[in-house]
């Protein structure tokens, strides 16, 4: 009782303090934002203030700048005025003491008259022509300071209010009505008018110029000395102006100082240590998440290992179980098997895939390849599914691609196996075509780019239109139904979308329903300039002439492009009966005749198998060299051939280079033996023994006589992939030697120098990396010519091939293996290997 009720007392003071704590944070962040926001306000009202202030001092600043200009103004006048009025004044004192002598002369006739006969007799009394002279100077200087007068007068309205109001206060000859009244009467012009003779001239110079020294000049200085003080009043004014915005100004930065500035910097202290606390926090979970990436990483590859492992096994005793004798109800299970096994890869290999690329793990490997070669490997993979159907897989490559390109060649091979993949999944009659177009790109400094448009064309069910979008969304179906016919994880269309976007490309796909699909992208890539050269062909015979009878028209464009491409007239019938017409009419008719027949094996009405026979039954064509062209699934009908004299036989879908190099040798052997009445054929390993397993079209040519029989030694670990690398061999037809692990591997090589290493990379005493690294070792130190090593691992992520590539292995296999890909890669090294056997 006494526990229970300290353990809920407990839970109530945990509980208690979780919420003190979070309390605390909830009023500290409080707290917080009411401080930011009243230092804001803060901040705000001192700016305004330090706004308000510099305005007004701005405004009283400006004002008095306007004062003194305008009384420094007025007063340069008023000297100006001064120093024309003392010109004035003096030329007058001068006259007055030229004619001083005259100064007490009475004229006779003004003696005795009354002063209406004085003004009179002035009047009409002529000026004494002694003094025109003098009197036109006065004139002239009068007129000339009256204009300065005017300027002053305007000049003086426009100053500052309380120092004119000042001035004429204090002055003692000036008046509020005309202050500058003195001024005026001094330069009146009724003076000069009245002057007749020397007498009136002395008079008036005296009079003149006791006006300015009595009158004018002190009101000039005493003003001039008002100009000064209201200057100087007006400094110190300026002065304590100053003063007091410097010390407004002061006081508001030290309030913004302490009130502001120095609340923000210990806030910004807090927010940094904060921020650090964060950053730390971030460091570490970064640092655990990379942890955990890591982690990840290391459980993709050891779970690729895992699975691919197994399903090496699986897959490859399956499919030898596929070359036994087996009865309907038995092959039934094993195809179900095999089919089985390689979905449930395909989604393995999905979804490993996809998890990288969702985790922006993937990254481009960028190397030289031949990008007609990974489509056409890739159509080679397919040809096994597309048997099934009543459907034709073709590859058409644009004349001129360079055959090295710079590129990521197991992205590309991705992309390519998922659209052709689809296409034929979804086609049960007609076509899937590969067309492959490239163009000129704008060159990035000295390196060749072309631009590369792959479209994945199909005659299909289509898709309808409202999905378009869709299908590229991961787990996305064109039909998602319970009751959808087609099967897959729909993650294929999504992984190939991604990865066209990492090369810079876009997926872009046209469809009509029940029509068929096409889906295409453009990427760019650069020329390997080093090893790329325009592919050309090594024999050319522009006169020869080919004939292609095929059923297909794609089949029968393609051919007919691509023989002219190699220099050789082409012309392409549909059917046999058409084919043989021609042959006949031209040579009996024409007298030319056809240098080669490349011809279809399978077509409807007339089979080649039919049409190869008239042409051997008719003497006058017999002799035409005959190439025949089949389908994986028809190895063993080829028996109707073995009597006809065929030249040579290829299995689609047909490799450029193969083709092109079985019709160049067809040609040029008729170069060689003119006046041989047959050409000798050439039988490929299906043809000689079609119960064997079936080959690719890489294996039409023989081995050379010279080529002795190669040795493969196969280092693996695992008991069940062991067989299926025996039984696979055998079935091919190779010696083998088998190695359990790496140090055995070591030796078998040292005692039996194998022409080709089938090294699997996990193994126990010495893995396959570190025995590939002792073989090199071992080969440089005695001169060696270096030993073809394949890598067979069940490893498939980013980084396992660079691995096995740096270690010295020459190529790179990942499990599971089919028979298809290990003889593909057996066939592409054998002839390197015996090269260098023989030169050895």
């Amino acid at each position: 009782m006494f526990i229970n009720q300290l353990t809920a007392l407990s839970c109530k003071m945990g509980t208690a303090k979780t919420m003190t704590q979070a309390d605390k944070k909830q009023d500290e962040t409080a707290v917080a934002r009411r401080s930011i926001i009243s230092l804001r306000i803060g901040y705000i009202v001192s700016l305004a203030a330090l706004a308000i202030i510099c305005a007004f001092f701005f405004t009283e600043q400006n004002k008095r700048n306007r004062s003194i200009q305008q009384i420094g103004e007025l007063s340069e006048s008023l000297a100006k005025l001064d120093l024309e009025m003392r010109a004035i004044a003096d030329r007058s004192n001068r006259l007055a003491q030229t004619y001083s002598e005259y100064q007490a002369y009475q004229d006779p006739r003004l003696v005795n008259a009354t002063l209406t006969e004085k003004r009179k007799i002035r009047d009409a009394m002529p000026v004494d022509p002694d003094i025109l002279s003098a009197l036109s100077s006065l004139e002239f200087r009068f007129e000339k300071t009256r204009t300065s007068l005017e300027n002053l007068r305007r000049e003086w309205l426009q100053a500052p209010t309380d120092l004119i109001h000042e001035i004429q206060v204090k002055s003692r000859y000036m008046t509020n009505k005309d202050p500058l009244l003195n001024h005026a009467q001094m330069l009146g012009s009724e003076r000069i008018k009245a002057v007749r003779t020397k007498k009136d001239i002395y008079w008036a110079g005296r009079e003149i110029n006791g006006l300015y020294e009595e009158i004018i000049r002190p009101t000039n200085l005493y003003v001039q000395e008002q100009f000064r003080d209201y200057l100087a009043s007006l400094s110190l004014a300026q002065g304590a102006l100053l003063q007091r915005y410097l010390l407004a100004t002061m006081g508001l930065l030290l309030v913004l100082g302490l009130g502001v500035f120095v609340p923000i910097d210990l806030i910004i202290r807090q927010m940094i240590k904060r921020l650090q606390d964060k950053t730390r926090e971030v460091d570490a979970a970064l640092t655990k998440a990379q942890l955990g990436d890591r982690a990840k990483s290391e459980f993709l590859a050891t779970m690729s290992h895992e699975i691919r492992t197994p399903m090496n096994g699986v897959l490859g005793m399956a499919e030898l179980l596929t070359r036994t004798e087996l009865d309907t109800r038995q092959r039934t299970f094993t195809d179900v098997i095999l089919k089985s096994g390689n979905a449930l890869l395909e989604i393995i290999n999905d979804i490993l895939d996809f998890s990288k690329i969702d985790a922006g793990q993937l990254v481009l490997d960028p190397k030289p390849f031949n990008l007609v070669d990974t489509a056409e490997d890739v159509a080679t993979l397919m040809s096994s599914r597309v048997v099934e159907k009543d459907i034709e897989l073709v590859v058409r490559i644009a004349p001129g691609l360079p055959d090295k390109l710079i590129g990521d060649p197991g992205r590309i091979r991705q992309v390519l196996t998922n659209l052709i993949g689809n296409a034929v999944k979804f086609t049960e009659q007609g076509h899937v075509m590969v067309d492959i177009n490239w163009r000129e790109a704008e060159k990035v400094g000295r390196a060749e780019r072309l631009s590369i448009s792959i479209a994945v064309r199909d005659t299909g069910i289509g898709i309808p239109a409202a999905k378009l979008d869709a299908i590229f969304d991961k787990f996305s179906q064109v039909d998602g139904s319970s009751t959808r016919k087609h099967e897959g994880t729909g993650l294929g269309l999504a992984i190939a979308t991604r990865l066209v976007e990492l090369m810079g490309g876009r997926i872009e796909v046209e469809s009509e329903l029940g029509v068929g699909s096409t889906f295409s992208f453009t990427v760019e890539m650069d020329v390997d300039g080093e090893t790329s050269v325009k592919a050309a062909p090594s024999y050319q015979a522009p006169g020869r002439r080919v004939l292609v009878i095929d059923d297909n028209a794609i089949n029968r464009m393609i051919l007919t492009e691509q023989i002219r491409d190699w220099g050789f007239d082409c012309v392409a019938v549909e059917g046999g009966e058409i084919g043989l017409d021609l042959l006949r009419h031209a040579r009996s008719n024409l007298g030319i005749g056809i240098d080669l027949v490349v011809l279809d094996f399978q077509m409807p009405g007339m089979s080649g198998a039919e049409v190869a026979k008239a042409i051997r039954s008719d003497p006058h064509i017999s002799n035409t060299p005959i190439l025949v062209l089949s389908s994986v699934d028809q190895a063993d009908q080829l028996e109707a051939l073995k009597n006809l004299d065929i030249f040579a036989q290829l299995t689609k879908p047909v490799r450029t280079a193969q083709l092109r190099k079985t019709v160049q040798t067809a040609l040029h052997q008729l170069d060689i033996e003119p006046d041989q009445k047959k050409a000798v054929p050439v039988r490929t390993q299906e043809f000689q023994n079609s119960t064997t397993r079936i080959k690719t079209a890489g294996e039409a040519d023989p081995a050379p006589a010279s080529r002795t029989e190669p040795l493969v030694l196969v280092a693996e670990d695992n008991p069940i992939n062991q067989i299926v690398f025996q039984q696979t061999l055998d079935g091919m037809g190779h010696v083998h030697r088998l190695a359990v692990n790496g140090r055995e591997a070591v030796r078998l090589w040292r005692e039996l120098r194998p022409t080709l290493v089938l090294m699997d990379v996990s193994m126990p005493e010495l893995n396959g990396l570190e025995a590939t690294a002792e073989i090199r070792t071992i080969e440089a130190r005695e001169g060696l010519l270096p030993t073809p090593i394949i890598a067979v691992t069940a490893h498939s992520l980013k980084g396992d091939e660079d691995r096995c590539l740096a270690a010295g292995m020459d190529d790179y296999l990942s499990k599971p293996i089919s028979p298809e890909k290990l003889g593909a890669m057996i066939d592409r090294w054998l002839p390197i290997a015996m090269t260098n056997v023989n030169a050895a």
